[in-house]
């Protein structure tokens, strides 16, 4: 049996798959697939809720890790104001905050 879901993290969809492989020691194991996250790895199915509870910490540290470069931008002290509660609005970080809707298509 296989399940198919998604889950949001910055207004964009991820996909990941679940596939039921066997029982071992009167447990479900199962195979969790989920390409943002670099998974393709066995779990006991009961870890499975923590393991998607945390995808958007997992999505952050590879975002993270992709960033290698910075730009510096000046700014007023109404627009930093702005910038500062939308993105506390939005519940992320500012530099995300506005990666987001300068990237949004």
């Amino acid at each position: 049996m296989e399940t198919h879901n998604t889950i949001q993290h910055n207004w964009k969809d991820y996909k990941y798959t679940i596939k039921y492989l066997r029982e071992e020691d009167e447990q479900r194991v199962v195979q969790f697939i989920c390409k943002k996250a670099k998974m393709n790895e066995e779990f006991l199915e009961e870890d499975i809720p923590g393991l998607i509870k945390d995808l958007p910490n997992i999505f952050d540290t590879i975002d993270e890790s992709n960033k290698q470069y910075f730009i510096k931008v000046r700014v007023t002290q109404t627009e930093k104001v702005k910038f500062e509660q939308e993105a506390k609005k939005n519940k992320m970080p500012v530099s995300s905050y506005i990666r987001y809707k300068c990237l949004e298509v």
